[in-house]
């Protein structure tokens, strides 16, 4: 009983230090001008991530771990989602009040977008690889 709490525990605090540290890399990864700079932090903070979760022992939580966070990434894209028609809006309203082109909001929240989805690909790639090759390679 006292292993199974203190097993759950540990998946806990890894996956809340695993969002709150994810939460950090892509508020940088968003940004277009540390997008080429924070990418390489993110795969490398998946991989100390990948043998951190292997060094704890938590096997039985690899796949729970790739569920939560993959639906914890669906929100974030959800909640960034933009429909065409009020893209098209906001940006016109942006345009008119701060003067610049139109399609330029437009630009950068489609660049956004893409930075935002190479990020959740490459933490979730790169921590499944890591993970995988820290656990076969000791077998």
């Amino acid at each position: 009983m006292h292993s199974t709490v203190s097993i759950a525990i540990a998946c806990f605090l890894f996956l809340a230090i695993s969002y709150f540290s994810l939460r950090v890399i892509f508020n940088y990864s968003t940004y277009h001008k540390f997008a080429y700079i924070a990418i390489p932090a993110l795969i490398g903070f998946a991989i100390f991530s990948g043998w951190i979760l292997f060094k704890l022992r938590l096997d039985g939580f690899f796949m729970w771990h790739l569920v939560i966070m993959s639906f914890i990434f669906y929100g974030w894209l959800r909640h960034n989602y933009m429909k065409p028609d009020d893209l098209v809006e906001r940006s016109k309203k942006l345009s008119s009040v701060a003067g610049g082109d139109e399609f330029a909001f437009i630009k950068s929240y489609m660049r956004t977008r893409r930075y935002l989805f190479v990020s959740i690909f490459s933490y979730l790639l790169f921590f499944s690889v890591s993970y995988l090759y820290f656990y076969n390679s000791a077998l």
